[in-house]
């Protein structure tokens, strides 16, 4: 008897002290994520950096100096995986023949997990390109110059549209509302 009263006891006396401690005790720590921006192996200023704490809420940002150093603090503790982002300054061509004007703006990240406080300084490489084409109106009405927003890999690899997938999801959904509207008449 007097066993189980201790085996009930104990995670209530543990519940009780954590309860009674104070909250800065079970929060994360302050943590300072510094490190470089470059591109093409030089340093880059002005790049917007957010950092994040994977599956959690904290988030923070800032940019980089001229030497493309940032430090940006956040709540985190030993273990957390942190991802940095980093976005350059965007550079748009003058209008071509049609009226379109051509887009793109390096981006990187780059995710890590916190093995020490303070984590040691990190480089984020600016090795994507995030490219658009903007076109003024058309001459025809109801025509307009499918998107070409596309997220290019460093040595040029393939890319991805976001009109493709939007076309499939598109498609996908008429053919659900079909087999929708033919069960509803067959009833």
């Amino acid at each position: 008897m007097r066993r189980a009263r201790l085996v009930v006891l104990a995670p209530v006396a543990l519940l009780a002290a954590l309860l009674a401690a104070p909250s800065g005790v079970l929060a994360a720590d302050a943590v300072t994520v510094t490190g470089t921006v470059v591109r093409d192996g030089a340093p880059v200023t002005g790049v917007a950096v957010v950092v994040t704490v994977t599956g959690g809420d904290v988030i923070a940002s800032g940019n980089t100096d001229e030497g493309g150093a940032f430090s940006i603090d956040i709540e985190a503790i030993v273990g957390d995986q942190v991802q940095v982002s980093a976005t350059g300054q965007t550079f748009r061509s003058e209008p071509d023949a049609r009226g379109c004007v051509h887009t793109e703006t390096p981006v990187g990240r780059l995710s890590t997990t916190l093995e020490a406080i303070p984590p040691a300084p990190l480089e984020v490489a600016l090795d994507q390109l995030l490219t658009g084409t903007v076109c003024g109106a058309t001459g025809s009405p109801r025509i307009t110059p499918p998107a070409t927003d596309a997220l290019v890999g460093a040595h040029g690899g393939g890319s991805v549209s976001g009109g493709s997938l939007l076309l499939v999801l598109g498609v996908l959904a008429l053919a659900g509302a079909g087999s929708w509207v033919l069960a509803a008449r067959r009833r």
